[in-house]
Parts: C-alpha cells; sequence; structure tokens
C-alpha cells in the first residue's frame, strides 16, 4: 500500500486492509476517495472532517452496508453518494447534504430507510423540493441529536416553514439545533409538551423570526441558546401550571438586538444566565435574581480569612483555604473529621501544622511553605494522596519514607527539588508517581536496593535537567504505565531494561532518547501500546526489525521530523497490530505494506492539532 502524506487521493490499495474499522482522514488535503474504499467490509467508522478539497464521496460508498459513523462536518459535499438508504448500520450521519436541483445524490427521502439514526444533521435545507416527510424524522425513536441548517437567507421564506414543519422529530429527541432558519415563526411542534425529554435547544442565526415561541413549556429543558436572532422582539410566555423553564440549568443569550422584555420570572435558584449584545434586554442587574442558600450542615468550606479557621463548623469534611499568611498551630486536632485539605495561593506561608490527620492534601502557590518534615521526624501516617505544585521553594530532597501510607504522589513546579529519595520499602502502597516541570530533578528513586513494587504509574514531564530513571526500574513488578515527556538530557534506559508487565510506553519530545532494540520492548509481552512523539532526529525509518512486541496494540508517531519511511520489515512483524496514528510527521512520503490486522489507520497533518480530540466529536457542541 502506498499512500503520499500529502493524499491528495485515498489509492485503490486501501482495499488490501480488510480488517479496518475505523479511519481518520480529518483536515487533510485529500481531494478523492477510491471506490475501492467500498471493499472494506468491515469499516464502522469514517472522519472527512474539514477535509476543504473534497467536494464529493464517490458512488460505491453507499455499499459499505456496516458503517456505524459518517462525519464530514466542515467538508463541502456538493451531493451526498445515491443510495445512502441502503446504510442501515449508520447510527450517526454528520452531515446529510441535500443536493439542488441539479444534483444526482441522494435525495432527502433516503434518510426515511435509516431507521437507526441517533445523531443526524442536515444541511443546505434550502434544496428541499419534495415532501421532507419522507426523512421519516417522527418515526426515528432512536434518535437523541438533531441538527437543522439552511445556508442562505431568503426573509419570510414559506417553503423553509413548510420544511421544518415537515421535519417535525420523534417526541424522543433530547437535543436540537435549528440554524439559519429563514421562517417567520416556528412550527407548533417545536413547543409540544410531549418533547419531554427535550434537554438542550439551540436556536442560531434564525434572522427572520420575530418572536420566541412558548419555549418554557419544554418540561425537560435545561439548555437554551438563542444566538443571532436579529429580527426577534419578544418572548412569548405559556401558562404552565407548574411555572415555565421549571427545569432549567442554563439560558445564554447572544446577539439578539431587536430582543425587549423581561427574563423569564421564575427561573430554577440554581439557573446560569448569560446576556451578550442584547442592548434592549434590562442588564442582569436589574433583576432581583435570587442566589441559593447554603445548606448550614457544611460538609465542605472555603475560607480567605485566617480568623475563619478559628469557628470551623463540626463535622467538616473538606477544607479549601486561599490567600491566609498562617494556619493555626490545632487546626487538625479541633477538626477530627476533616479528610480533605486544599492550600492555594497562600504566598507567605511558612509554617504547616503538626499531626497532619487528612487523607488528601493539596498545595499550590505557596512558595515559602516549608512543608515536609525533617527525616528525623516521626512518619506521617495518614496521607494518602499528596499534590505539591508550585510552592515547597525550601524543598529539595522529598523524603518517600515519611509518608508510609501514600498513594499517589504528585508533585509540579517545585524549581528547588533535586531528587525524590527511599528508601521506598517505607512507602509499600505507593501507586502514582507524577512529577512535572521540575527544573531541577535529576533522578527519582536511585541506588542500590531501591525499588517500587507496587507501582503501578510513572510520568515525568518537563524535567529538563532531569537524566538518570532509577537503576531497579526492571524490579518495579506492578508497572504497567511509564510516560516520559520533554527530558532532553535524558539520554538512555536502564542497564536492566523496562518492567515485563509494562504495557504502555510513551515518550515524547525527548531527543536524547531514540528507540533501539538493545531496549529489550521486543521481549515485553504484555506492551500493547507504544507512543513516540517529537525528538529522535537520526530516525529516519521506523521500526527497525524485532524493535517491537509481536503482541503490540497500538501505535501512534508525531512530530518526527526525520522520519522518511515506515520499515515493511518492521511493520510485518507486527500481527497484532490494529491501531495506527501518524500524526504531523511532514518528512514522511510513503506507507508501505500496512499491517491487514489494522482496524483503525488515523493519519492527520499539523493543523489538525489545533481542532478538537479525535476520539470526542460525536457531541453537538
Amino acid at each position: 500500500m502506498f499512500i503520499t502524506f500529502d493524499i491528495p487521493r485515498l489509492p485503490d490499495s486501501i482495499s488490501k486492509l480488510m480488517h479496518l474499522r475505523y479511519l481518520d482522514l480529518s483536515y487533510t488535503p485529500i481531494q478523492e476517495v477510491s471506490g475501492s474504499i467500498a471493499e472494506l467490509f468491515h469499516l464502522q467508522t469514517v472522519l472527512l472532517i474539514d477535509c476543504s478539497h473534497l467536494k464529493e464521496l464517490p458512488i460505491e460508498f453507499a455499499r459499505l452496508f456496516e458503517l456505524c459513523h459518517l462525519d464530514i462536518v466542515g467538508t463541502p459535499l456538493k451531493k451526498m453518494p445515491p443510495g445512502m438508504g441502503k446504510m442501515k448500520n449508520l447510527h450517526t450521519l454528520k452531515n446529510f447534504v441535500v443536493s439542488d436541483q441539479n444534483g444526482s445524490g441522494s435525495g432527502i427521502m433516503e434518510l426515511g430507510l435509516l431507521t437507526s439514526l441517533q445523531t443526524l444533521c442536515i444541511s443546505e435545507l434550502q434544496n428541499v423540493t419534495e415532501d421532507a416527510s419522507k426523512a421519516e424524522l417522527r418515526n426515528k425513536s432512536d434518535l437523541s441529536e438533531l441538527v437543522l441548517k439552511w445556508s442562505q437567507c431568503h426573509g419570510g421564506d414559506n417553503n423553509s416553514e413548510i420544511v421544518l414543519d415537515q421535519l417535525k422529530p420523534h417526541t424522543n429527541l433530547k437535543k436540537l439545533i435549528i440554524e439559519g432558519y429563514n421562517g417567520t415563526k416556528f412550527p407548533n411542534w417545536l413547543v409540544d409538551s410531549l418533547f419531554s425529554n427535550m434537554v438542550s435547544l439551540h436556536l442560531r442565526n434564525c434572522t427572520f423570526c420575530f418572536e420566541l415561541p412558548p419555549l418554557g413549556q419544554l418540561p425537560s429543558l435545561k439548555n437554551l441558546i438563542i444566538e443571532g436572532d436579529d429580527g426577534v422582539d419578544g418572548w412569548t410566555y405559556p401558562k404552565v401550571a407548574r411555572g415555565e423553564f421549571r427545569n432549567l440549568i442554563k439560558l445564554s443569550l447572544q446577539d439578539c438586538p431587536k430582543l425587549k422584555g423581561d427574563i423569564p420570572k421564575n427561573l430554577p435558584l440554581s439557573a446560569v444566565v448569560e446576556k451578550v449584545d442584547c442592548p434592549e434586554l434590562k442588564e442582569l442587574d436589574d433583576y432581583d435574581l435570587p442566589f441559593q442558600r447554603v445548606s448550614s450542615f457544611l460538609k465542605s468550606l472555603k475560607v480567605s480569612d485566617v480568623s475563619e479557621l478559628n469557628d470551623l463548623p463540626p463535622g467538616l469534611r473538606s477544607l479549601k483555604i486561599e490567600g491566609c499568611d498562617s494556619l493555626p498551630e490545632d487546626l487538625f486536632s479541633s477538626n477530627p473529621d476533616l479528610q480533605d485539605l486544599h492550600i492555594i495561593s497562600c504566598h507567605q506561608l511558612k509554617t504547616f501544622p503538626k499531626d497532619c490527620t487528612v487523607r488528601t492534601l493539596y498545595i499550590r502557590s505557596c512558595e515559602k511553605l516549608d512543608f515536609v518534615p525533617s527525616p528525623n521526624m516521626p512518619p506521617t501516617s495518614f496521607l494518602v494522596n499528596l499534590s505539591i505544585g508550585s510552592s515547597c521553594d525550601p524543598l529539595k530532597s522529598f523524603p518517600l519514607g515519611l509518608f508510609p501510607k501514600l498513594k499517589t504522589l504528585s508533585i509540579w513546579g517545585c524549581a528547588n527539588l533535586t531528587s525524590i529519595s527511599g528508601p521506598v520499602h517505607d512507602v509499600p502502597l505507593l501507586e502514582v508517581l507524577e512529577i512535572r516541570d521540575c527544573s531541577n530533578l535529576e533522578s527519582f528513586l536511585t541506588g542500590s536496593g531501591l525499588c517500587a513494587t507496587n507501582v503501578t504509574s510513572i510520568v515525568l514531564s518537563k524535567c529538563e535537567n532531569f537524566k538518570q530513571l532509577p537503576e531497579k526500574l526492571h524490579m518495579f513488578v506492578s508497572l504497567q504505565s511509564l510516560s516520559i515527556n520533554d527530558c532532553p538530557e535524558l539520554s538512555s534506559l536502564p542497564e536492566g531494561g523496562l518492567p515485563t508487565n509494562l504495557s504502555m510506553l510513551s515518550i515524547t519530545c525527548c531527543v536524547k532518547l531514540t528507540p533501539h532494540k538493545n531496549w529489550g520492548l521486543h521481549m515485553l509481552q504484555r506492551l500493547t501500546s507504544v507512543e513516540i512523539e517529537g525528538g529522535c532526529n537520526d530516525m529516519v525509518s521506523f521500526p527497525e526489525e524485532e524493535l517491537l512486541p509481536i503482541n503490540l496494540n497500538f501505535l501512534r508517531l508525531s512530530k518526527l521530523k526525520s522520519l522518511k519511511s515506515l520499515n515493511p520489515k518492521g511493520l510485518r512483524c507486527l500481527s497484532s497490530l490494529e491501531s495506527l496514528e501518524i500524526n504531523d510527521c511532514d518528512a514522511l512520503s510513503s506507507l508501505d505494506d500496512l499491517p491487514s490486522s489494522l482496524s483503525s489507520f488515523v493519519l492527520v497533518n499539523a493543523c489538525a492539532e489545533r481542532k478538537a480530540p479525535i476520539r470526542d466529536r460525536y457531541g453537538l457542541g
């Protein structure tokens, strides 16, 4: 198989990937998709988001009978391929483009045959010339999210009103967006109380509607956004027994210059109201909006004055302290139920109360605090979770042995920290270790006899002087996930290699750390996920033979500026590889003989990094 990274055309050889289930070519300059894609009988997801040069899909596309998710949002298709109604398994269809009168693609009636749809967007609705009720939206009981879009403005367009009325969905619908609607009024079904499952409604750029319908009678509505409706003058209020908008959480009014009158009365106490560029509405300060009352039986509390710490309510479980210069010495003895303590932005705080009894402690932006007790002090026997961020400038070496019950330790932005020391056998419960942005850290858990047998996850990020991983790293027998990011001085792994139970390895932006066979990755039978990003400046081809284990399931390559090709011999051994992601490898000119075991192939160029995450694009937001 051969694909240039510029991918102007998805080639015929794509048909060789018989097990492919997931294909993402979003944000690429692809201009044509080969009809041979129809031979990928197991394909379930196709993402072609913002492919600005792609104008149509092949006529064979509708033969992808197993396809469940198709997302073409932002791609300027002029029409849909004929026969879309045969794709009975489609659950997500974003976007169905209605072609103009000269189009020869699928008509809106083909939607009537798609009975499994759950998420649907229909655009270019100004082109509808047939009976839109043939889309059978009212019979699609699984449809929960719907977007209806017009892209041409025609004031008082009677056809738009007819079309929207005919596109009445099933009453199970939960989320609805109507955009660019050209009618002067909304259909009656929009405010039918039978739509008892409707929780989100967004009316955008419905320029020619003069009045908002009585939306308050939608019984379950939680989020209402009205945006860019230039012509609307006022609200219509219903007479509802229990009051309008009784479940509303958020009301957002944006760019409605003619909207007059009052914001609906009697909104729930917890409702958030946003008003932007609606000059005819009252300012929010003019409303007597109630504030939710605070329960007198507090389980959590925030204080910003040291005097408040001397009279805390009994039974307090969680406490957040911000901006205090000192803490009372009896803080813990006076509050025996306290479990979680957050200390934030106490810039002048220097000392910490003795006999700490909390289980979770979070410290941030307390630069002068000398929190860690000296080695001759008794251990802190209660602490389970500890986070220290941009704090504790006096801290140079963190003594793990003083925290025998610690399970998670997260340290970031501690400029003077140089090491994390043992003896580790005194912290047998430690599971997660995360160290970020500690510029002077050179090593952790080094020395003879040191190993952490229960640590499952290690994250090391942006430690510019870090040089040495633990010598006994291979004896961390429970370690499953190892992530090393932006450590430019780290040049090798320990001589003993990596632990045999490791399942995920991520190395990013470590310019001196290039994968080699002497790492012994091929012997790690449980290693199923490998990510390599940035650095590796001398790596032209990847992977070399017997570098990776044959059981590898997921491989991600990103920002490898020198990478020109994938090595077919190295790939051929990866008979279990199901998912391959290649991101921003500008020099890559070809992909030859990808493993036939692939079920997911994602090729993303640099601009996609500024977009939404690849795997989270099925919402309507």
